[in-house]
């Protein structure tokens, strides 16, 4: 092939996409298969959204930082036990390597052997942790655990984790490093080591690790109802009202996501009787762990939930089969806050009965409001309880529409359906009102579907709906002639939306759409 024919052949494969292994404008090396190292720990770890993150170890060649194979030399196991006796054998050797066989991004991680009692310990390069929220770190475990800790080393003192659930796989560990409570223990300007291992390990531990990442994720979320702001901060989520309370969801000392003062307190006993009115959950065991989710943010509402896991034995807590006590907090605009509050007490020892007692004075549906619940001769192993609590004003009062709330919830309105459609008949609703979520269901029909609110006597007062259905797109709603603009998608495909004004009289409303081709 001739000079010409060369250069006719590099066009070509620069015209077809051929990557070059050359650095790209960022400062990242390509691969032939994967896009940028930057763009792939973007799409992997959704908390650098904000921009503000800095890997600290990711085991790539990237322009201007420590190559990615001598990076393994940062890290290091912790020294051997010293031997008790010269007839004791040695321990067995651990191992700390650079592989290219299991990767989170890019092309090279860590291979890490840890040996009963030995844990990995890391020099990160950059030692002020100030300015960030998060430490995060793509773990690779081969089978499911709950005893991972991660360990701060700083120059005033040390700080060590709460356990850590890991399932089989990749997992990105998320430690929140500006908890005020942790900020008196360790010095974040000055961090000399990060450790990370196994607490209950019976023996050798083998676990890949990638991606080191200081981040700040403290960012305002949107979308959220008017009136509304929800924020992320680290692992907290708030939700701030604008004529109203603050809500922070956040671990307490013992790992356990509780709403602040607002937290309704919850007691367990083997007893039949009444528990104490303080909280008491030893009867769930000692072996604890917790999960914070942001299930839903939109114009209409925002929803958070917190399982609490209480397993038997470690790595127990992915068994359906487990005690849990999962916390769903629904926020409205107008201040109303409905908990749904489900224990599942499979393979615990028998509870005799529970007692809860709201931060205030709560609604449940078709009762009337009272100042706490309690569940004598607990039948179980599952239970469930939804209320209402309506947010207070700056003053500390509730709001004077705060009795008709409480009212609504506990007699909601009549749904009549009418042609198409069918009422939720699901256990816990009554006339199609959802009292776990606090709004109104209707089922849809080939994307269609009618109905007639009819109000209590002294009316309704902007009802929330939520009409379950798949369509094509986004569907009309019409509420007396009138139509309903802000239409809320949901990931389930279910819509959701909110009659504007005060209903007073028996009102039709009609959802008009299409079914994605073969549904019906």
């Amino acid at each position: 092939m001739g000079r010409r024919g060369g250069h006719l052949l590099a066009c070509l494969l620069l015209a077809c996409g051929c990557a070059s292994l050359r650095g790209t404008s960022d400062g990242d090396v390509a691969s032939p298969k994967l896009p940028p190292l930057s763009v792939q720990q973007a799409r992997t770890y959704p908390e650098t959204v904000t921009g503000r993150f800095v890997p600290l170890a990711d085991f790539e060649d990237v322009a201007g930082v420590r190559a990615g194979r001598a990076q393994q030399h940062d890290f290091a196991l912790s020294p051997a036990p010293r031997r008790t006796s010269p007839d004791e054998p040695p321990p067995p050797p651990g191992e700390v390597r650079f592989t290219l066989r299991r990767t989170r991004t890019g092309i090279g991680a860590l291979e890490v052997l840890a040996p009963t009692g030995r844990e990995l310990r890391y020099t990160p390069p950059t030692r002020d942790f100030t300015g960030y929220t998060l430490m995060s770190i793509a773990i690779h475990s081969p089978t499911i655990r709950d005893d991972f800790r991660v360990q701060l080393v700083t120059r005033s003192g040390s700080w060590v984790s709460r356990r850590q659930l890991l399932r089989a796989g990749w997992n990105t560990v998320q430690v929140d490093i500006r908890r005020p409570d942790r900020q008196r223990e360790v010095d974040l300007t000055d961090v000399r080591r990060v450790a990370m291992g196994f607490s209950d390990a019976a023996g050798p531990v083998r676990f890949v690790v990638d991606d080191v990442i200081l981040i700040d994720n403290a960012r305002t979320l949107q979308p959220a109802p008017d009136g509304m702001m929800l924020r992320k901060d680290g692992l907290d989520y708030t939700v701030a009202m604008a004529d109203g309370p603050t809500y922070t969801l956040s671990a307490g000392t013992d790992g356990l996501w509780r709403l602040g003062d607002h937290q309704a307190v919850l007691a367990v006993t083997d007893a039949p009787r009444a528990p104490p009115q303080r909280e008491a959950l030893a009867l769930f065991g000692r072996r604890r762990i917790a999960r914070v989710e942001l299930i839903e943010h939109n114009a209409v509402r925002v929803r958070l939930a917190s399982t609490w896991y209480f397993p038997a034995r470690r790595g127990a807590w992915a068994s359906e089969a487990i005690r849990r006590v999962r916390w769903t907090y629904t926020f409205y605009r107008d201040g109303r806050r409905v908990t749904h509050l489900v224990i599942n007490n499979a393979g615990g020892r028998k509870i005799g009965a529970v007692r809860i007692r709201p931060a205030s004075r709560c609604a449940r549906s078709g009762r009337p409001a009272v100042d706490e619940i309690v569940a004598e001769n607990f039948a179980g192993p599952v239970g469930r309880w939804s209320w209402l609590c309506v947010a207070a004003n700056d003053a500390g009062r509730p709001p004077p529409s705060a009795e008709t709330v409480r009212r609504r919830y506990a007699h909601p309105a009549t749904i009549r359906p009418v042609l198409v459609g069918r009422r939720a008949s699901r256990s816990g609703q009554a006339a199609g009102f959802d009292a776990s979520e606090g709004c109104y269901v209707v089922h849809a029909r080939a994307g269609n579907c009618r109905f007639v609110v009819v109000p209590p006597s002294d009316g309704l007062e902007s009802p929330v709906f939520r009409v379950v259905g798949r369509w094509a797109a986004t569907p009309s709603v019409n509420c007396a002639g009138r139509a309903v603009r802000r239409i809320v998608r949901l990931s389930d495909g279910s819509i959701l939306f909110a009659l504007p004004g005060r209903l007073e009289r028996p009102t039709p409303v009609e959802v008009a759409g299409t079914s994605p081709p073969g549904e019906t």
